[in-house]
This record gives structure tokens, C-alpha cells and sequence, in this order.
């Protein structure tokens, strides 16, 4: 099986998820549907262009794991420190940025942003678990796919004012 069509699969995706997360279909950011990920939107207050934030977000997803341009199926530690960092992060940053999240988008955006980025973190722990019980090409693609869909949505999304 040729692994480049599936991954050029997940990039495309993966930049549809990072754009509507980044509010560039329209409706403004920060709302539930375009949460405003602290990652990118940082390089974005720093004056880069969303659409190069968006395509280097997606071609650092295309180069983080090597071995699935040669179609195998292990997944990579790196991407097991990568979710356990996030994670950490995610929890650190909704415990400290509540109070303003709450403050400046409102209760039901910081509790719903909060409720998605742990559904998104048990989504990749089981895919992370069947990725190392039972590593397949798809699996190891599906895992990476969903942790960086994560970083780019919910994970840590900014809470405060926006400037």
C-alpha cells in the first residue's frame, strides 16, 4: 500500500480542521467552532499571515513522523511525549486561564472548549493505546492525525482578552 495518498488525506484535513479552528471560514475567533488554539494564534498576534501559520502547522504534522511516508506502522515516542506534553499543558493552561476565559468569552465557551479537549485526550489515549497494542500503518496515522487535530483545536485554546 502507497502510505503518501492517506497522508495527503490526513494533511488536507488536518489543515480543514486547523483553518475552521483558527476562524478563517468565517464567524471570528475565539467562538466554541474556532477556538482560537494558543499555539497558532500566537504566531498570528505576532503579525505571521493565519495562512502560513496553517501551512507550516500542517507540514510540521507531514515531517513529525518519517517512518509514515515509508508506511509503517510503529508510532513514534516522540508522538508519546508530544501527547503527554499537551496534555499537561492542556490542564495547566484551562486551571489557570479559567478565570479569564470565563471573563472574557463567557462561561459556556470555556466550559464547552474544556469538555472537547478532554474528549479529544481520551480519543487519542485509546487510539495511542491501539496504536502500540496492535500497531498498523492506519492506526499510527489515525493516532498522529487526532493528537495534532488536537493541538491545533482544543487542547490549549487562549483564554483572555483578545487584542
Amino acid at each position: 500500500m502507497n502510505p503518501i495518498p492517506a497522508l495527503a488525506v490526513a494533511a488536507v484535513s488536518l489543515g480543514l480542521v486547523v483553518a475552521q479552528a483558527l476562524g478563517l471560514f468565517g464567524g471570528g475567533s475565539p467562538s466554541i467552532w474556532s477556538p482560537a488554539p494558543f499555539p497558532l494564534v500566537i504566531p498570528a498576534f505576532m503579525g505571521v499571515p493565519p495562512l502560513l501559520v496553517l501551512f507550516l502547522f500542517v507540514a510540521i504534522f507531514c515531517v513529525w513522523s518519517p517512518a509514515l511516508v515509508r508506511g509503517e506502522s510503529s508510532t513514534p515516542r516522540r508522538t508519546t511525549v508530544l501527547y503527554v506534553v499537551v496534555g499537561i499543558l492542556s490542564v495547566v493552561s484551562y486551571a489557570t486561564g479559567w478565570h479569564y476565559g470565563i471573563q472574557y468569552e463567557g462561561l459556556r465557551y470555556t466550559v464547552t472548549c474544556a469538555v472537547l479537549s478532554a474528549v479529544l485526550f481520551s480519543l487519542c489515549s485509546l487510539l495511542l493505546w491501539r496504536s502500540y497494542a496492535s500497531p498498523t500503518f492506519l492506526r499510527s496515522l489515525t493516532m498522529q492525525f487526532a493528537l495534532f487535530a488536537w493541538i491545533g483545536s482544543y487542547a490549549v485554546v487562549y483564554l483572555g482578552e483578545t487584542p
